[in-house]
């Protein structure tokens, strides 16, 4: 008698231990349909999304690309830089440009780039304001003035951030040897 009733407990609690298993198994696969519905509802809203904003979304894009300038390398960028602030400074008047650029880390998109030079409030105002429109990829980060006896020139400190995107890398140029 008591090995027909361990027959039947064995027997019991097999069928228990697969019910256990086949419920385990069906919740696992509730949960991947669930999650599968989410995400084709995610992609479909997403989808959405863009059809109806893809003139906004790339306007923006090319917002996003004009706010850094696409350079071969930094040391060309920076020469680039220096030489139509000067031709801007000479339009507007202004004098005695030193500009000053400090090394910077690897990876970097921007770059601090320190300007002094002499003029009037008028000339220096008008230079800021032209690189504030013309030029997006140049941020003025600080301005110093310095003014001397009226009818004197004040001196200026003007610290600009520098946002480029190098195009290529300085260390691995694309172009080698001689042509």
């Amino acid at each position: 008698m008591k090995g027909e009733i361990r027959k039947r407990w064995g027997a019991i609690s097999v069928i228990w231990a697969g019910v256990i298993l086949l419920t385990w198994s069906n919740v696992n696969s509730i949960e991947k349909i669930i999650r599968a519905k989410e995400n084709a509802g995610l992609l479909r809203t997403e989808e959405k999304f863009l059809a109806d904003n893809s003139k906004d979304v790339s306007e923006v894009l090319k917002k996003r690309e004009s706010l850094r300038e696409s350079v071969v390398g930094l040391k060309f960028g920076l020469l680039a830089l220096e030489s139509r602030l000067r031709d801007l400074a000479e339009k507007h008047g202004l004098t005695g440009l030193n500009f000053d650029c400090h090394a910077g880390r690897a990876g970097e998109e921007s770059k601090r780039v320190n300007i002094s030079f002499r003029g009037s409030l008028r000339e220096a105002v008008d230079w800021l304001g032209t690189i504030r429109c013309d030029y997006k990829y140049i941020q003025v980060a600080r301005v110093k003035i310095v003014v001397g006896s009226p009818g004197e020139d004040g001196k200026f400190q003007v610290s600009l951030n520098y946002r480029y995107r190098p195009s290529c890398s300085e260390d691995n140029p694309t172009f080698k040897g001689s042509i």
